[in-house]
């Protein structure tokens, strides 16, 4: 298998891989409508790629990776870049499901048998989506959301080797650094293109918030542990950046995961880190507001005061339509989950809600509550493994960062606990974020924790 081969892949391979995804993107253009033909000439660089990585054991997710950086993009509908990475999907897919009917999958705790299920669990999904009336397109577009599933074992794996975990390392900070520019860029458009002031007070960039609350978390939990004088300044900068990117998000949301994961990085740190954190955050105060200032120049006031207006709405919720909306929508999803709570209803099966904003009835298959949506599209099981593995992260993390004192399973904690709180809005059970989260921090806590054992 590409995946597991540690030695050269060769021309004849690379070609013979090719042709057949091509071939596979191909049938999907006629049965679909995708452009398979334009599909196969982007995987074909995909492999190219491939080939600069091959060198590494696990070079082929690298490139998964590298590949993902183009469906965060927020845009409707599949677009011309990221037909490499559901490409590259496929062959991630038949080959997890190879070493699964094979069973060379190596189960050694409950993190390992909770991901083995959520394996089985997706496919379940779209069957029942189908045999309760979904739209093919719709029901396995939905698989996507769940990729990220996929990667735990082959990651878990790998992350044992030091230059795959390297140049992985890289790859995340490279995927952070990204997003967090792409939204300051797209925030500085609306904000230059905003001809009266209400445009410019409502201005924001609703982009892969929980990207921009792991770069908080990360970046404060290293600057409460560093010891070294220029990485503490780093990551204090790095956080001051952060922040204010998921600040102009204007998502209560996950402000308040971004809240929940200072607090419980402050919680859980020593003495010493709660003392780097609260010089940490004068520091932000006092800088934050000069570099808003001046990056913003006039329009400053203006955003300020949408700021104020966004922070002031945490109290209307019974009055706010945006969360009435999302209640509404929440009672509806409950009331069909109550009913068949043990199978679910699957991917792409839809169901019929108010929209308080226009007062009409619409269909719809997307849920923000993601309790609630787990047990809609998995069923119970569907629930109970996803919230079993984000407290074994918690309790994993912890653990980890007591005995190494290292900034990323603390920040692993503050970020777990975030998305536990966000998941009532926002979904980070389907998203792809979210789950591809989920999947590296449980292979890196279990490979790292084996070190101690």
């Amino acid at each position: 298998m590409v995946l597991a081969s540690s030695n050269s892949i060769g021309f004849k391979e690379a070609i013979t891989v090719t042709c057949g995804v091509g071939f596979l993107l191909i049938t999907l253009h006629f049965y679909f409508g995708l452009i398979g033909i334009f599909g196969a000439l982007a995987f074909g660089i995909a492999m190219l790629l491939f080939h600069i990585f091959q060198p590494i054991k696990g070079s082929f997710l690298l490139v998964y990776f590298v590949a993902s950086i183009f469906i965060l993009d927020t845009r409707e509908g599949i677009q011309l870049l990221e037909l490499p990475f559901f490409g590259l999907s496929v062959i991630l897919l038949l080959f997890v499901a190879f070493k699964t009917i094979t069973g060379t999958l190596k189960l050694e705790n409950a993190l390992d048998y909770f991901f083995l299920l959520l394996h089985f669990l997706v496919p379940y999904a779209l069957v029942i989506g189908k045999l309760n009336g979904a739209a093919t397109y719709t029901a396995v577009g939905e698989i996507v959301y769940l990729l990220g599933i996929f990667t735990y074992f082959p990651l878990r794996e790998y992350l044992q080797d030091e230059s795959f975990k390297k140049f992985f390392g890289l790859i995340l900070l490279f995927i952070l650094g990204f997003v967090v520019i792409r939204n300051f860029f797209y925030y500085r458009q609306i904000i230059a293109q905003a001809l009266l002031p209400w445009q410019a007070e409502s201005a924001r960039v609703a982009a892969n918030e929980i990207i921009v609350v792991i770069g908080c978390s990360l970046s404060l939990a290293v600057a409460s542990v560093t010891k070294k004088r220029l990485l503490q300044i780093l990551s204090t900068g790095l956080f001051l950046i952060f922040m204010v990117s998921l600040i102009l998000t204007q998502s209560r949301g996950y402000w308040v995961a971004g809240f929940f994961s200072v607090i419980a990085i402050f919680v859980i740190v020593n003495r010493n880190g709660k003392n780097r954190i609260l010089l940490t955050a004068a520091i932000i105060v006092l800088l934050g507001i000069s570099i808003a200032q001046f990056l913003f120049d006039d329009l400053f006031s203006l955003i300020i005061n949408g700021l104020e207006e966004r922070f002031k709405s945490f109290g209307d919720g019974s009055t706010d339509n945006s969360l009435q909306d999302r209640w509404l929508e929440t009672k509806t999803v409950f009331n069909h989950v109550v009913k068949n709570p043990i199978a679910g209803y699957g991917f792409g099966t839809e169901f019929t809600r108010k929209r308080i904003f226009y007062d009409i009835f619409i269909r719809t298959n997307f849920i923000h509550n993601g309790y609630i949506g787990a047990i809609f599209k998995f069923g119970i099981l569907g629930l109970i493994s996803f919230v079993s593995i984000w407290f074994l992260l918690i309790k994993k993390s912890i653990r980890l960062y007591k005995l190494s004192n290292k900034g990323l399973p603390l920040a692993i904690t503050g970020i777990v606990v975030g998305m536990i709180f966000v998941n009532n809005t926002s979904s980070q059970i389907l998203i792809f974020e979210g789950v591809a989260f989920t999947s590296i921090a449980a292979a890196y806590l279990n490979t790292e924790l084996k070190k101690f054992e």
